[in-house]
């Protein structure tokens, strides 16, 4: 059977082992189980156990009938993918044309379109040489699976509502992996070290706009160490990721040494039995994420505000936390997430787990208040030391709290209320005739000048019907052609 006669992920899965690619069975994006949606792996030691024995394929799915399909990259299947990525703030496909420009087009080769609008390139494996795993290594948003590594394939679903998909023109029916041009696989190679860390802005006095300096954040660093050395099997990458992400939004207000940061971070992951490369890959992207919303401990003022207004106080807190990734749509009484790239509907109940935000927020203040406290009392401070005494109290009470499902319910409640809430009349959805979105992003129409413009896709464009297919380039500004009169009315 080929590939463009399968039905189901089944079918698809042993017609990959056909051509001597092994397979892995990997959650499906609707599975309440699954940490990372659509993407993790339901076998352990997926590196060694990936198979294309048509038994064992067929056991897997008979175990997980709706489970994704994995294809291992690397010398065992004999391919490597370049992974072409589409966030907004990683554009993989400006990156690629910028080295095709330079270095010159890729030659025809398999290729897959991803559920979130980027790409998957196949190309055979080196004979010489080793290919690893990278994460915009060689630019951003271009990620490279080797040795070690997969990707999900096609008819696979996406968190995003898309699936993964064969390009009609570059499909493994018609068409075996291309080898690398020469300058693909010498970019890699000489990417294969470790990146230079890019220096901690810490102690140049240039912090963002509302972030102020503190003290006490090794502290917290060594608060956030403990939680990934106790993180259990299953959720070890998900806590590196939080973990990092949260230092990395007080690493310059907190005058943290980024290196050391990563030093100790490795260290921790190594011992749970991370993986040095995913450690990296987890670490880079991370620490960058959680530099660009960099933030400052909450001041006793607002710890006071918050915790003066109870579950009111704590809505407050979520909301300013989560503008712009949660909303409320009022008509459909349904919370939808935004993912990066699209609205999606929250399906899992994710806008509850996100509680955590604000649990986190009130650890923090409790730890830092704590160090005060020790310093008010050596210092012989006594008034002053029973007063931060207090708050640590009010603090660990309102922790409690956090912990219970009744105010946990009257929290996202009072969230999706109010003027200043989460939520939207439901309204806004897909109301600017100039926006067409797009699988990759999307497409701004100026009609008066006759030029359209791609660009990643925001929380605030309110999109969620989408063309689901990627828009192939050019990602600039372009011209339209003038066959009608400039009006937009012509185009609705």
């Amino acid at each position: 059977m080929s590939i463009k006669n399968t039905e189901n992920n089944l079918e698809a899965a042993l017609a990959y082992a056909r051509l001597g690619w092994k397979v892995l069975p990997v959650y499906s994006s609707n599975d309440p189980k699954c940490i990372k949606p659509g993407k993790q792996a339901h076998i352990k030691k997926w590196q060694d156990d990936a198979s294309s024995d048509p038994q064992q394929i067929e056991e897997w799915w008979g175990q997980w009938p709706d489970a994704n399909v994995g294809i291992l990259t690397g010398a065992a299947s004999g391919i490597f993918v370049l992974d072409v990525d589409m966030k907004p703030d990683k554009d993989g496909e400006a990156s690629l044309a910028a080295l095709e420009k330079k270095q010159g087009s890729l030659p025809p080769t398999v290729m897959a379109h991803t559920g979130s609008g980027g790409r998957h390139f196949f190309f055979k494996y080196p004979q010489r040489g080793e290919i690893g795993n990278s994460a915009g290594r060689i630019g951003p948003g271009l990620d490279v699976r080797g040795d070690n590594g997969y990707v999900v394939a096609p008819p696979s679903d996406h968190i995003s509502g898309g699936v993964y998909a064969w390009d009609e023109d570059h499909h493994p029916d018609d068409m075996k992996p291309a080898e690398a041009p020469q300058w693909l696989l010498d970019k890699i190679k000489s990417q294969k070290q470790p990146r230079p860390v890019q220096k901690s802005s810490a102690g140049q006095g240039k912090l963002p706009k509302n972030v102020e300096k503190f003290e006490g954040a090794d502290a917290l660093l060594d608060y956030e160490l403990k939680t990934l050395a106790k993180a259990s099997k299953g959720g070890r990458n998900d806590q590196l990721n939080k973990s990092a992400y949260y230092i990395g939004r007080i690493l310059d207000a907190g005058d943290l040494d980024e290196d050391m940061v990563r030093r100790q971070f490795s260290a921790t992951a190594k011992t749970i039995g991370l993986g040095s490369e995913e450690i990296a890959d987890t670490l880079n992207s991370a620490l960058e994420a959680g530099k660009r919303n960099a933030r400052t401990p909450l001041s006793n003022e607002r710890i006071n505000h918050y915790l003066a207004h109870s579950q009111k106080g704590d809505a407050e807190l979520f909301i300013k936390e989560q503008r712009g990734q949660l909303c409320f749509d009022r008509t459909d009484r349904k919370w939808f997430i935004w993912t990066g790239t699209q609205w999606v509907e929250d399906k899992k109940g994710e806008h509850q787990r996100r509680l955590d935000n604000v649990d986190k927020i009130y650890q923090e203040a409790l730890i830092l208040k704590q160090i005060q406290e020790n310093a008010k009392r050596s210092a012989g401070e006594k008034s002053a030391a029973q007063d931060i005494e207090s708050l640590i109290g009010r603090l660990r009470e309102r922790i409690s709290n956090l912990g219970k499902s009744g105010w946990q319910k009257n929290v996202v409640e009072q969230a999706a209320t109010g003027d200043n809430s989460l939520a939207i009349t439901g309204d806004e959805w897909d109301t600017n005739p100039n926006l067409l979105g797009v699988a990759n992003g999307v497409l701004e129409f100026n009609w008066q000048a006759a030029t359209v413009t791609f660009r990643p896709m925001q929380p605030d464009d309110f999109i969620r019907t989408i063309i689901p297919t990627s828009w192939p380039g050019p990602h600039d500004t372009v011209n339209l052609p003038r066959l009608v009169p400039v009006n937009s009315r012509n185009f609705r």
